[in-house]
């Protein structure tokens, strides 16, 4: 497998593209954010990321992630197609591709897609400067719970959401940019002008 998107010729820059990570819980509105530059028209591509969960009402391939079984997850992996990959929950998996992302930064595009905070890091690590972390910040674990509520999701995968949420907040330091969502107009205003910082140069 190469690349897992066709890159827009009018996208392309004279400069190394940047991979901007978003990180943020369920709930948090990071994808929302995403949709809002990509409808802007913000010069930047998204990259979906593969996973072996269900698929969601509203969702699609592609729309927000690539979704697979586990066998051809695992044939990735032995093939080496993942920059990082990882079991959430205790039961789907994760993965970044990363032939699209190195050809994506070798060849002036500008990309975007979400991921864990231990995914962002690692990608961090690879790419150095070409990738900027960004991470989306809920007000306070009730906001979440009730947002988390309304998606329909168990007591059991709320109670693991608000675990995971500790631990990203507790890695901050290792974000580019800090976002809070408490009004999504004024989140969205803020992350599109961390977006064009870089892409309009």
């Amino acid at each position: 497998m190469s690349t897992i998107v066709n890159f827009d010729q009018d996208k392309k820059t004279n400069q190394r593209g940047k991979a901007f990570i978003v990180v943020g819980s369920a709930g948090s509105g990071k994808n929302t954010l995403i949709k809002r530059a990509l409808d802007k028209g913000l010069k930047i591509t998204f990259i979906p990321s593969f996973t072996t969960r269900q698929m969601r009402a509203g969702e699609s391939m592609g729309n927000p992630y690539y979704f697979t079984d586990i066998e051809t997850f695992q044939k990735m992996i032995d093939n080496d197609e993942f920059l990082e990959y990882e079991k959430v929950h205790g039961r789907d998996f994760y993965g970044t591709h990363l032939k699209t992302y190195q050809y994506a930064v070798e060849n002036g595009y500008h990309i975007i897609t979400d991921l864990d905070v231990k995914g962002a890091t690692k990608v961090k690590s690879i790419f150095k400067d070409d990738a900027v972390l960004i991470f989306i910040k809920v007000p306070n674990t009730e906001t979440l719970k009730e947002r988390l509520i309304h998606r329909g999701e168990t007591t059991e995968e709320i109670e693991k959401r608000m675990e995971r949420v500790a631990f990203e907040e507790a890695k901050s330091g290792e974000y580019d940019y800090i976002i809070l969502n408490d009004d999504l107009n004024k989140a969205s205003g803020e992350f599109c002008d961390v977006i064009e910082k870089y892409t309009e140069k």
